[in-house]
């Protein structure tokens, strides 16, 4: 296990700046410039705001009166009403794609585990892992966004190139890798990464994941900004402990990478806790909605380079001159993973490249 100074030395190393818990605020309050900090959680806060204020009016207003229904049945002792009402609601909506279907979907898949978490303690990542994707699966329907599950290997951490005379690469096995599907050969562009830990995981392994977690999540931002050329793009992913997520957003900053935390979603054990699922759905929204756009986008990004190259090449077969791809306007980020004896830097490489797992 890492020391907190070790841990602390991973981020700095890989440009990374983590104000999502109390501690390494502190140390990042001693460490950067006064006006530079103060600067940084000014715009923290102002991103936070416009997380929670990120919903269309009209979707917030569904979710809303779905919940004002639901809350008929708070004090309920078994479970027998309110599924029958979310099953009748669920058959007088013809339309099945339609955002009320699917929010009653999800919101179905997450009482229906409701159960299972009186023995919270006692379950396994994985479970909490699949309860997460039951409830999320709806939301993206209809969408470019894709999950992939059981430990798929981060593409954007396999372009981490290790030098000092040991030529591979490798790359870090993730939870939940959520990508936008390009519907070509090429590989799925990642959108984010999410974690899960047992509830009774100690305070150090939390803070170990949290701070992997940014790296993993800079490794792929660093990637979105190398293939859209914009380093305007944000992400937004989750972190696990139990039933219970915070939401981080990555962004840049200067020639950094700053994460903090913007929102909470938690699965529920009792028809009490209502009140707190609306919120948590709200914030499982707007996350959705970041994650399409973003993939959206990257979707755009992807067609407008087709293009460009597609003129390359027909201007090259009719001049007979070679002709070189445009040179990319975006510097590429060192991110370091797993720094032993050797200096882990990463490199952006092509997609071609022999990549290696690290068992890590």
């Amino acid at each position: 296990m890492c020391s907190d100074d070790e841990l602390f030395k991973k981020l700095l190393d890989s440009s990374c700046i983590n104000l999502a818990n109390d501690e390494s605020k502190e140390k990042f309050a001693q460490l950067l410039p006064t006006n530079i900090y103060e600067d940084l959680l000014a715009k923290c806060q102002k991103e936070k705001q416009e997380f929670e204020s990120s919903l269309p009016p009209k979707l917030k207003k569904m979710i809303n009166d779905i919940f004002d229904d639901l809350s008929t049945f708070i004090f309920d002792n078994t479970m027998d009403r309110i599924l029958d009402f979310i099953d009748t609601r669920k058959a007088e909506e013809t339309n099945k794609s339609c955002e009320a279907y699917k929010l009653l979907s999800t919101i179905d898949a997450i009482l229906k585990n409701m159960k299972h978490y009186k023995r919270e303690t006692k379950l396994s990542e994985s479970f909490y892992l699949h309860a997460f994707l039951s409830a999320l699966r709806p939301l993206l329907d209809d969408t470019r966004v894709i999950l992939k599950e059981g430990e798929p290997v981060s593409a954007a951490t396999q372009r981490m190139q290790l030098v000092n005379e040991v030529d591979i690469t490798y790359g870090k096995r993730v939870d939940i890798l959520v990508a936008t599907d390009l519907d070509t050969d090429i590989d799925d562009v990642e959108i984010c990464s999410i974690e899960f830990k047992k509830p009774n995981a100690t305070t150090a392994t939390l803070l170990k994941q949290q701070n992997k977690n940014i790296r993993i999540n800079g490794c792929i931002l660093n990637d979105i900004h190398l293939f859209t050329q914009n380093t305007d793009h944000q992400l937004f992913y989750l972190d696990f402990v139990g039933k219970s997520a915070y939401i981080v957003q990555l962004f840049r900053y200067e020639n950094y990478f700053v994460g903090h935390k913007v929102g909470n979603f938690s699965l529920i054990s009792s028809l009490v806790e209502l009140h707190q699922l609306r919120k948590s759905v709200l914030n499982l929204y707007a996350w959705r909605e970041f994650a399409v756009e973003l993939s959206n986008k990257i979707t755009l990004s992807h067609v407008e380079q087709s293009y460009k190259y597609d003129l390359v090449e027909v201007s090259d077969y009719a001049s007979n001159n070679f002709v070189q791809s445009p040179k990319r306007n975006v510097t590429p980020f060192n991110i370091f993973l797993s720094p032993k004896s050797f200096l882990a830097i990463y490199h952006y490489t092509s997609r071609e490249d022999i990549l290696v797992v690290d068992p890590e």
